[in-house]
C-alpha cells in the first residue's frame, strides 16, 4: 500500500530494488522462523528507505522497490539497511539481501513506475549476492559516493546495452550473475543423466532425477517447493539436511549443520564440506534414510572435493584466528550458513578489512584454493573437511 502523504519522486529518479537471497529454500526449511525473520527484515528495509525520503512503490514477498529523488540518499539508505541487516538479531534464519541501484527517467503513473530504468535497476539487483549492493555508473557519478569497487561492464538479461556496475564497499563476493560471467552456465551445468534412489524401512524405494541444485530435508507439512525434496518417514532428518549441487566435475553433496550429521559411505562430512559423488555412493541422512547415487558415467578415484582430501597445513596464530572466524557461522543453526564476510571477520577480531584480506590470501595459498567464485566458501569447506577447523574449536571460540 502506498503512503499518499509521501512525496512521489518524478522525472529522473534513482531506483532501489532489494530481495532476500535463497528465500524459497529458507521458507521450505523453516516457515515459522522465516516468517519471524521476514518481519524484522521488512521493518529494517522500509525504515531505512523512508527515513531518507525514499518512496516504496512496490513490495512482493521479500522484495522491495523504492524510488528516490536524490541518488546520494538512495545510496545512503541502502548502506544503512545493509548494515542494520548484518547486525540484526534474527528470530529465525539469517536473511542476506542483495540490492541494486540505477538512475534514469521513468514514467510515474498511479504511484508506480514504468520504463527501461526500472527494469535495469531490477536486473542490477538480481546480478548480485546476499549482502552485496550494486550500483550503476550513473548512480556512482550522481551520488559522488566513495569506497566503491569497479566491477566493469556486464550484459544483463533484457537490458539492451552493457551496464557499468560498481559494488558499494569492499566485501568479498562471487562473480556477478551476468552473461559475461556465464549466467546461463551457472544456472545449468551439462552433466550426464544422474539420479538417486531414496531407501527407507517400510517405504517403497523412490527414484529422484537430478537436474538442478536440490536441497533435501524433513517434511514439515508445507506445500511442495521446486528444488527441495521433503522426506517423510524419518523424524531424525533435519529440516535442511543436505544440498545436491551440479558442478562441472560432477554432482556433489554438501553437508549442512544437521543435528544427526550426513554420512557418505560411512564417513561423516563436516558441516559445509562438499563431496564429489561417484556411482553407488550411499548418502545417509538421519537414522532411517539412505540416498544411493547413480549416474551414466564411470566411477572415478578422484576425491579432491571430499573432506579427507588433504593434510592440515601449518598456520600462524593470526591465520588461525581468521580461519576460525570465517568458519564460525556453521554453529548458527540447522540450516547451512555461508562463511563469515570480510567485514564480519574484521569486526569480530577488531582488525582492519585489509588485514583480514592479507590473512585470507595466505590461507588461500596454504589450502590451495584457486581464484574464482565462492572462494571463501571453498576455503571454509577445505578447512572443515580436513579437520583444520573442528566444531569443538568453534564452540570454544563462541564461549570465549
Amino acid at each position: 500500500m502506498h503512503d499518499d502523504e509521501r512525496v512521489v519522486p518524478s522525472g529522473t529518479v534513482t531506483f532501489l530494488f532489494t530481495d532476500v537471497e535463497g528465500s524459497t529454500r529458507l521458507w521450505a526449511a523453516d516457515s515459522d522462523g522465516m516468517s519471524a525473520s521476514l518481519r524484522i527484515h521488512d521493518d529494517i528495509v522500509r525504515s531505512a528507505i523512508e527515513s531518507l525520503g525514499g518512496y516504496v512503490f512496490s513490495t512482493a514477498g521479500d522484495s522491495f522497490a523504492a524510488a528516490f529523488a536524490l541518488a546520494s540518499k538512495a545510496v545512503h539508505a541502502t548502506a544503512e539497511l545493509q548494515a542494520a541487516l548484518a547486525n540484526a538479531a534474527w528470530p529465525g534464519p539469517e536473511l542476506r539481501v542483495r540490492a541494486g541501484l540505477h538512475l534514469g527517467e521513468a514514467e510515474q503513473r498511479g504511484g508506480d513506475y514504468f520504463g527501461p530504468a526500472v527494469n535495469t535497476a531490477a536486473r542490477v539487483s538480481a546480478a548480485g549476492h546476499g549482502g552485496q549492493t550494486l550500483l550503476t555508473e550513473a548512480v556512482r557519478v550522481a551520488s559522488r559516493v566513495k569506497g566503491t569497487v569497479d566491477l566493469g561492464l556486464h550484459e544483463l538479461r533484457d537490458v539492451e546495452e552493457s551496464v557499468h556496475i560498481h559494488q558499494l564497499g569492499e566485501g568479498d563476493f562471487a562473480d556477478l550473475r551476468s552473461a559475461a560471467n556465464g549466467e546461463a552456465a551457472a544456472a545449468h551445468v551439462d552433466l550426464p543423466r544422474s539420479w538417486f534412489v531414496v531407501l527407507q524401512p517400510d517405504h517403497a524405494p523412490e527414484t529422484v532425477t537430478l537436474s538442478t541444485e536440490l536441497t533435501v530435508g524433513r517434511d514439515v507439512g508445507l506445500a511442495d517447493v521446486d528444488g527441495h525434496l521433503a522426506l517423510k518417514g524419518d523424524p531424525t532428518v533435519s529440516r535442511l539436511h543436505a544440498v545436491l549441487i551440479p558442478k562441472p566435475t560432477g554432482w556433489c553433496v554438501q553437508a549442512t549443520n544437521a543435528t544427526n550429521g550426513l554420512f557418505v559411505n560411512g564417513t561423516r562430512l563436516a558441516p559445509g564440506a562438499v563431496h564429489l559423488l561417484a556411482p553407488e555412493d550411499e548418502i545417509r541422512l538421519g537414522e532411517r534414510t539412505t540416498l544411493v547415487f547413480h549416474t551414466l558415467v564411470a566411477a572415478t578415484d578422484d576425491r579432491s572435493s571430499t573432506q579427507t582430501a588433504r593434510s592440515i597445513p601449518d598456520l600462524t596464530p593470526g591465520e588461525r584466528r581468521v580461519l576460525l572466524s570465517l568458519c564460525s557461522p556453521v554453529l548458527g543453526g540447522d540450516t547451512f550458513t555461508p562463511p563469515a564476510t570480510v567485514q564480519a571477520i574484521a569486526a569480530e577480531l577488531v582488525v582492519t578489512e585489509s588485514a583480514v584480506k592479507q590473512q585470507l590470501g595466505r590461507l588461500y595459498a596454504k589450502f590451495d584454493v584457486e581464484e574464482g567464485p565462492d572462494r571463501r566458501v571453498r576455503l571454509a569447506n577445505e578447512a572443515l573437511g580436513c579437520g583444520a577447523v573442528r566444531l569443538a574449536d568453534l564452540q570454544s571460540l563462541r564461549e570465549t
